[in-house]
């Protein structure tokens, strides 16, 4: 099981949908459930818990990201040593005996963020766009994240200037198009 379907199958218990049939392809974030199609499906319970962990932060980092730092990803090393800015190289989410637990400190990092770098790994997306949306962070992508255009995201070099109403809009579409509720 990879961490999509770990989700998908999260908000269908939650959403108490009798599931009879389930199909997931991850690289093209693509999945069926009782053969109606959807794109990614995230679990209640992590918007609520992130929700929650953002209520009670305040944005004192300007950029964050918490991963694997690749040579693909090296433009992320721009940001290493700057005053207000966090970032992290982590496995931990390569470790499968974490991979499928929420990282608390992971999303308080974000809550307490202006903006998270969301650089595309294996695929042509980035869970950590959605993480950042669910903590009321503006997401930093590198290159065309195949969900970018859904979202109001920023470039390296765009102007940069975090705005509430950027991140309300991104979590509403986040809550309208990517759970399982009345509106999909």
């Amino acid at each position: 099981m990879n961490l999509q379907e770990y989700y998908i199958r999260k908000a269908i218990e939650e959403a108490g949908i009798t599931l009879r049939t389930l199909r997931v392809k991850h690289k093209e974030a693509e999945c069926w459930i009782n053969r109606r199609y959807y794109r990614l499906i995230f679990p209640k319970s992590l918007i609520d818990l992130c929700n929650g962990i953002t209520k009670k932060e305040t944005k004192t980092i300007d950029y964050c990201f918490k991963g694997v730092i690749t040579n693909e990803r090296a433009w992320l090393n721009d940001y290493k040593g700057k005053e207000n800015n966090v970032i992290i190289h982590s496995d931990r989410g390569r470790d499968e005996n974490l991979k499928y637990s929420y990282d608390i400190d992971y999303y308080t990092l974000l809550a307490k963020s202006k903006y998270a770098l969301c650089p595309v790994g294996e695929c042509l997306w980035s869970y950590r766009m959605f993480e950042a949306i669910m903590c009321n962070c503006i997401p930093i992508v590198d290159r065309n994240d195949m969900f970018r255009y859904r979202f109001k995201t920023l470039c390296r070099k765009d102007n940069h200037i975090y705005s509430e109403n950027i991140c309300n809009y991104n979590k509403d579409i986040l809550l309208n198009k990517y759970t399982l509720n009345e509106n999909n």
